[in-house]
């Protein structure tokens, strides 16, 4: 197991509402500085404990509203006794609650992942290990004035096919993507385990934006089912994960997976993988050959942090065993480069989680990210906001530093990034923000 570390930075002092203020710290660097960055800091408790998410790989936690005619808040979810949402009307410097009406109890205590389509129901993805099932559940936000004021549970507990096993580590991705007609679909990926593989990526589609039932998830290709786009005995689902993104040009999703900071990064014969799947037809997509990328050198292993789309390109945020923090990209016709852009953390043999944000102009770059050296925690432990203007990093170093149980990103803001940060010990969600910023001239 990992090891044991400091706990996050102290309780900051909460208004009446339930809102958290937090506050931003200095840094350095060459770059334009960004609009706004704040530190992480835990959200308040509520319903007599601290907001929890599992154990958190890049997964999308953090939403952008996309509800028409709305004020565009940022939310997300937690849970302690049930499910509740907590959002930011000023992108990450404050979050306040909504409570789930008549204190309705939505889901599970694993919730995964999060999207939001365009008319603005939420969808999510649940672990229910009781069960042994990934769960479906979608919300309809309510507003008033413009924010959201509340949320109607429009179904839950709708199994997802495929059969997981939920007595491990299982982390998911949902994505509101495009489809060959130009309308919405709800494409998801789950990672788990299932004898004789110890890693296996199962990735399906749901046949409508309001599904209701198991039957309404199909396969890429739309049979019924799942489909299985890896598996392998020489990974595991602990040390492991996947997650995608698409890229708008050409509809293609781009799955990326490879080592996680789950044993401080410890040497392994895996590599990082990239997979294309390719849009065959209406909601459907073909499964192309994994790409083996990078190895581990005799020191560390690769670590995949968090995969973002943009129109042009699929952006991958990793740890390189020898150049640190890399940002690499693929195109639409496949041409993978590598460190598009100069690392701002080029220390070799990190460990650790990072999320990243890319501008619809795909030249500016927000990202938060935490590492510790290869020797464990306490030894360089970091963590840090970094802004890319197009043509220099501006960097600043977060006060909470030390191991986690990982960061989740965030899924719609091309103007920042939120990463929620997981507790080692409670598994309690702390936050952080960079945002804005003029572009290099």
């Amino acid at each position: 197991m990992k090891a044991s570390v400091a706990v996050l930075a102290s309780w900051l002092s909460s208004c009446a509402t339930g809102c958290l203020q937090v506050t931003s710290c200095e840094g350095g660097g060459t770059g334009n500085r960004p609009e706004g960055r704040v530190a992480f800091a835990p959200l308040p408790a509520r319903g007599g404990g601290a907001l929890t998410n599992p154990w958190s790989n890049g997964e999308p936690r953090i939403l952008k509203d996309r509800s028409p005619g709305t004020a565009g808040e940022l939310f997300g979810f937690g849970w302690s006794d049930k499910l509740y949402l907590f959002k930011s009307a000023d992108r990450g410097g404050s979050w306040t609650f909504v409570d789930p009406p008549g204190g309705e109890v939505v889901g599970t205590s694993q919730p995964l992942c999060a999207a939001q389509d365009s008319p603005g129901q939420v969808h999510l993805l649940f672990k229910n290990g009781p069960a042994g099932r990934v769960e479906y559940a979608r919300l309809a936000p309510i507003h008033d004035q413009g924010a959201i004021s509340s949320f109607r549970v429009e179904v839950q507990g709708v199994e997802l096919p495929g059969g997981y096993n939920t007595n491990g580590d299982v982390r998911a991705t949902l994505q509101v993507v495009l489809e060959q007609s130009g309308g919405e679909s709800l494409v998801f990926e789950v990672n788990d385990n299932s004898a004789p593989a110890t890693f296996r990526v199962q990735m399906g589609q749901a046949t409508t934006l309001r599904p209701a039932a198991s039957g309404d998830f199909v396969s890429l290709s739309g049979a019924p089912g799942t489909t299985e786009v890896f598996s392998s005995a020489e990974f595991n689902n602990h040390d492991h994960a996947a997650t995608f993104a698409q890229l708008r040009e050409t509809g293609d999703l781009w799955v990326f997976w490879g080592p996680v900071d789950a044993e401080l990064g410890a040497q392994d014969d895996t590599y990082t993988t990239r997979l294309r799947l390719s849009p065959s037809g209406p909601r459907a997509w073909s499964v192309g050959a994994p790409v083996q990328m990078v190895t581990s050198d005799a020191v560390a292993s690769p670590e995949v942090l968090s995969v973002f789309g943009t129109r042009r390109f699929v952006w991958l945020l990793y740890l390189d065993p020898r150049d640190g923090l890399s940002i690499d990209r693929v195109d639409g016709s496949g041409t993978y480069r590598h460190a598009v852009v100069r690392s701002p953390d080029p220390a070799p043999h990190r460990n650790g989680w990072g999320v990243l944000s890319v501008s619809d102009d795909e030249t500016r770059l927000w990202a938060i990210w935490s590492t510790l050296s290869r020797e464990g925690p306490g030894v360089q432990d970091r963590t840090m906001q970094g802004y890319f203007d197009g043509a220099a990093w501006a960097t600043f170093e977060d006060p909470v530093a030390g191991d986690c149980w990982g960061m989740g990103g965030t899924l719609g803001w091309s103007e920042g990034v939120v990463a929620t940060r997981v507790d080692e010990e409670t598994f309690g969600i702390a936050l952080s923000a960079i945002h804005g910023g003029e572009p290099a001239r």
